[in-house]
């Protein structure tokens, strides 16, 4: 009964403690933090929808390369050295950006012409191997495209003769 009495009276001791400690003042030369500022709000985005708001449906540009075989070639020498005007068929076989395969023309606004060995500045032959490098515009995904239709602006182009094999 001992044991008894002592564990009630330690617990109600314990339990008298626990209310004095927790009302508690704060020391007066140990004064309370400041409360801090409240974050700032931030602004909403806008949605990613076909509405055109805030230019997230605006067309973007990105690197474009097609390959394939020349089917005819209108160039003309424009001001800089290496520099072409004109227009260029291509049958492309390759292209990036699901870009079109089959005939494409491209209209040429001073653009790099690489002529590889063997290929005739003035006049290159069809079927002569191809490269077209450059821009093409393009919209985000989720974006209405009605109406919209990719450009291809070209920086530059490879023309390669053919390799033959023995």
């Amino acid at each position: 009964m001992l044991k008894r009495t002592a564990l009630v009276v330690g617990c109600s001791l314990a339990a008298a403690a626990v209310p004095a400690m927790a009302a508690k003042p704060t020391h007066p030369t140990h004064p309370s933090h400041p409360a801090h500022p409240a974050k700032p709000t931030k602004p909403s985005h806008p949605s990613h929808g076909s509405k055109g708001l805030g230019g997230t449906c605006s067309p973007g540009n990105h690197g474009y390369r097609a390959s394939g075989t020349l089917v005819s070639a209108t160039l003309t020498p424009s001001g800089k050295k290496g520099h072409y005007d004109g227009t260029i068929s291509v049958d492309v076989t390759r292209a990036n950006h699901k870009s079109t395969t089959g005939t494409q023309t491209y209209t040429l606004n001073s653009a790099r012409v690489h002529f590889g060995k063997g290929v005739d500045a003035s006049a290159p032959a069809a079927g002569d191997n191809v490269v077209v490098h450059g821009k093409v515009t393009a919209l985000r995904r989720g974006c209405s495209a009605t109406g919209f239709t990719p450009t291809v602006t070209v920086r530059s182009i490879r023309i390669s003769a053919p390799k033959r094999h023995p």
